[in-house]
């Protein structure tokens, strides 16, 4: 069996792993990057695409959210990636969101989010598809990005390859990961991949590799279930769009004292119980993706699809937008992990294998800073000056906690 030689191993090419790979790359390190399929396939490009940084907390994780803006910034103006830049409007349908939407315009400055409170008629006319009968408030959040979740990732590996940046072997499932003092071996059924350090970022399929790490790690699978409609040319979406339940959802908004009225008044809603929220965007072929919902087990659960949740989330779709047609033509399921404190799942074995998993939701809007910061710290750990510090700018130590 051959050897492969490198300074770091990366074992899983979602958004996790792509970025620890892209950072390694940007210290100069020679980098491996592993797959066990042709190309990604699981939650990393089975979810809207959104940066949201307006829905993560406060501190530490909207801090990383804004760094991960800026990185896909600076890819998308080296021609890696292709951004879309509508922003994303949350659209109040009851009073008690409208108030938390306008608390929380209030109280933005202060935490460091720039948003622009919109009466009901501004919402409809910046958002034609917002039916009127809908539309309270929106809540506009002009900067944020999307980008199209199924190309993304396929089409950076693509550029990291053609650079000379990273080397990318798809289909090496790895089998067993063997460290010494002096290197560490990551083995698959075609060779053997070698180098001073490992980093594990398989996504729900964390179990696998290392059982015997993840036994005691108490982490939850979370299964979504969305859906895009047919072909819409004749609309254009100006703005990605969340919904008031969306205000309800994401922990940013828990920051004012409206949300807890409105937790009260959701707690027996059936939508809360099945974790939807609806948010919409438009791909580049003009279809609608709409969802999504979070359902959670112990053990990695199948793709088979609740019938009551996909008509919750069409009715409450029809609901807020006008589109020309609800025609549906797709529907998945995207499988996650998270743990019950919302941590994500952080560890080492001998210093030379690193694992980082269980992000939860925030792959998307967070994942590229937060693999900066992790590759960091593993730099830092095994204290080696690998390259200059210079080469890439620095993340605060102490925005993440270490597990």
């Amino acid at each position: 069996m051959a050897n492969r030689d490198f300074d770091v191993v990366v074992v899983g090419a979602g958004v996790i792993g792509v970025f620890h790979a892209y950072a390694a790359a940007q210290r100069g390190l020679r980098t491996a990057l592993l797959e066990q399929d042709d190309l990604p396939r699981e939650a990393s490009v089975r979810n809207f695409g959104m940066c949201v940084p307006s829905g993560m907390q406060p501190g530490r994780w909207h801090g990383l959210a804004e760094r991960s803006a800026a990185i896909y910034h600076r890819l998308a103006e080296a021609g890696a990636v292709e951004l879309q830049r509508g922003g994303t409007l949350y659209v109040a349908e009851t009073e008690l969101e409208a108030a938390v939407a306008e608390q929380f315009a209030r109280l933005a400055p202060s935490l460091g989010y720039r948003c622009r409170l919109l009466t009901a008629a501004e919402t409809v006319a910046l958002n034609p598809a917002v039916r009127p009968t809908y539309a309270r408030a929106g809540l506009l959040f002009a900067e944020e990005l999307r980008f199209e979740a199924n190309h993304m990732l396929p089409r950076l590996i693509t550029w990291l390859v053609e650079r000379g940046d990273v080397a990318y072997f798809p289909r090496r499932l790895a089998r067993r990961v063997e460290a010494t003092a002096q290197a560490v071996s990551v083995i698959t059924e075609q060779e053997t991949f070698r180098g001073q350090f490992t980093i594990i970022c398989n996504g729900a399929r964390v179990r696998d590799l290392l059982p015997q790490v993840f036994a005691g790690a108490e982490l939850t699978f979370c299964k979504l279930q969305m859906l895009r409609t047919a072909p819409q040319p004749q609309l254009q979406l100006t703005t990605q769009l969340g919904s008031g339940l969306s205000l309800y959802r994401y922990p940013a908004f828990q920051e004012v004292p409206a949300w807890e009225a409105l937790h009260r008044e959701m707690k027996e809603n059936e939508y809360a119980r099945r974790g939807i929220h609806l948010l919409a965007a438009q791909d580049a072929d003009g279809r609608i993706v709409l969802g999504d919902s979070h359902s959670y087990s112990s053990q990695r659960p199948d793709e088979s699809r609740d019938a009551r949740t996909d008509e919750l989330i069409l009715d409450y779709a029809r609901r807020m937008l006008d589109l020309p047609t609800m025609e549906i033509e797709d529907r998945w399921c995207g499988i996650y992990t998270e743990r019950e404190d919302a941590e994500p799942f952080r560890t080492a074995i001998d210093e030379r294998i690193h694992i980082l998993t269980a992000v939860g939701g925030r792959g998307m809007t967070c994942g590229p800073a937060l693999a900066e910061w992790n590759l960091q710290q593993i730099i830092h750990t095994l204290n080696k000056t690998l390259v200059s510090d210079a080469a890439t700018p620095s993340v605060d130590d102490d925005s993440l906690t270490t597990r």
